[in-house]
């Protein structure tokens, strides 16, 4: 993660969109730039995103491409998951705005160095996700973390349980 500025940014910056584009998340008021991100991580985040569309949409909304996720409004913290589900009940609708709500279920795909891991899994269970779904292609594993912090780690070839009785198998995807 690198800082781009000196400037601490605010929740009211961010309500009043003066966050310039450039600045990916926001950490403890700290503006960290983007970094770039692999073909092999758009074609995993698309075939999670279709996956979880056709098994989820009747009750969850499925959220990918950098889901901005409200942690804390002071010192402003906002980080992106790459693909969320988040209940309907919960959030009837997509806004325009940052997701203030979080969501049910994170899944990351870390193909490459990802310096933040250990923070966003610590913000993701402090705000209250129910299950993080850390995926890890190259190694063919996935780390589960519920919402009390217990860690468990899964090869490709078994089903996890997403929610609801509902499972998904990582050796599916051919990627």
């Amino acid at each position: 993660m690198k800082q781009i500025t000196e400037k601490i940014y605010t929740y009211d910056d961010l309500i009043e969109n003066k966050i310039p584009e450039d600045v990916f998340e926001v950490i403890e008021g700290i503006g960290v730039e983007s970094m770039a991100t692999s073909s092999l991580h758009g074609a995993w985040v698309m075939i999670l995103g279709e996956f979880l569309m056709k098994h989820f949409k009747n009750k969850f909304h499925v959220l990918g491409g950098e889901t901005s996720i409200l942690i804390n409004k002071v010192p402003l913290t906002y980080l992106n998951a790459d693909v969320v589900l988040i209940s309907k009940k919960r959030l009837p609708k997509p806004t325009k705005s940052i997701l203030e709500i979080p969501p049910d279920i994170v899944f990351e795909i870390v193909v490459s160095y990802e310096p933040n891991v250990e923070y966003k899994m610590k913000a993701y269970r402090e705000i209250g996700v129910l299950k993080q779904f850390w995926i890890y292609p190259e190694s063919k594993k996935v780390i589960v973390i519920d919402k009390d912090g217990n860690k468990s780690e899964y090869p490709f070839n078994k089903k996890i349980e997403v929610i609801e009785g509902k499972k998904i198998l990582f050796s599916r995807f051919k990627i």
